[in-house]
């Protein structure tokens, strides 16, 4: 029984022995054989061979760029406001002449007030030269807009204007004998295109006089006051002799007033009608006194007539040199 113990343990050591050895010649066998590449994948099994990686994927397709468009250069930049501005205007009373009666203010007188000027400075706000019209309104204190015969629709006058940068530009309006601008505030506006680019206000203001008047009307007389009309403001240029006027003055002092009333008749041309005998700067005068209220009547023609023709004429009141009074009335 030992021998066989023995045989058999030495039988199981030999059987190791050639297990061990043929199990080293299949290993290099099989290096022998498999492409190195295999070899290294298959000894890599465990994971702890940092130089075999997964393949690297292929980034995705980027879509084609959209075309590119070549953009036009960009006009050039017009300016946000008008095109042309007004940066300075002075306002002052003249003559027909254009000479000062006043320095440059916003409030005047009315029995001195002739001619109201302006005196603006015009800018161009653009990069070429500008043309065109400015429109001038001169509006009463009542709204109205001043116009005569020859002003454009819409304005009381208009300036042809061309400038490149700036310019100065006057005007005004108004009458040599006065009475174009009752008391009140009044404004001028200067239009370009269409729009309102400026304005400006001024004051004319009544001073009282020490004589009034409080009632007047008038009618178309004979030379020895027979009528040949009803009281009106409209009289036939045919039918007309003498327009003769019948006032109520009103003594607005503590003393009698005692001297010349002066008046104007003023024709539709602006001049003073006037005779031989008139004196200087009037139609006629005529003496009175007022100690509180008086009346007087008077009135300019020729019995054969002629004296009026067709348009409104203007007759003002006149006392210690202020005009204290004035109405119109029309011959047709």
């Amino acid at each position: 029984m030992a021998l066989k113990t023995a045989a058999t343990i030495e039988f199981r050591r030999l059987s190791l022995v050639v297990l061990f050895a043929l199990m080293l010649t299949l290993t290099v066998g099989i290096n022998g054989i498999l492409p190195q590449s295999l070899a290294h994948a298959a000894s890599a099994t465990d994971g702890t061979d940092d130089s075999v990686r997964p393949p690297v994927e292929e980034p995705p397709e980027e879509p084609p760029s959209p075309p590119v468009t070549v953009r036009p250069p960009s006009p050039p930049t017009q300016p946000s406001g008008p095109a042309l501005s007004i940066t300075e205007v002075r306002v002052r009373n003249e003559d027909k002449e254009g000479n000062a009666l006043s320095d440059y203010k916003v409030s005047f007188d009315y029995d001195e007030t002739r001619w109201i000027s302006y005196y603006i400075r015009v800018v161009n706000n653009t990069d070429e030269r500008l043309q065109g019209k400015l429109g001038v309104r001169y509006i009463q204190p009542d709204g109205k807009l001043k116009q005569n015969s020859k002003s454009p629709a819409g304005f009381t006058f208009e300036h042809n204007v061309n400038v490149v940068n700036s310019r100065e530009i006057t005007g005004g309006w108004g009458r040599a004998s006065g009475g174009s601008f009752e008391p009140g505030r009044h404004r001028i506006e200067f239009w370009w295109e269409g729009k309102r680019i400026h304005q400006v206000t001024f004051a004319v203001n009544a001073q009282e006089a020490p004589l009034k008047i409080t009632a007047l009307k008038l009618r178309n007389e004979m030379k020895d006051g027979t009528p040949l009309s009803d009281y009106g403001w409209t009289f036939d240029r045919e039918d007309i002799q003498y327009i003769t006027f019948y006032a109520t003055l009103a003594n607005t002092t503590n003393q009698p007033q005692k001297g010349q009333l002066s008046v104007k008749f003023i024709g539709p041309d602006g001049a003073l009608m006037r005779g031989s005998n008139s004196p200087e700067g009037y139609t006629f005068s005529q003496n009175i006194n007022i100690v509180t209220v008086g009346n007087v009547t008077n009135g300019w023609g020729r019995s054969t007539g002629g004296s009026y023709s067709s348009g409104a004429y203007r007759i003002e009141f006149w006392w210690d040199g202020k005009r204290i009074a004035q109405t119109s009335f029309a011959v047709k």
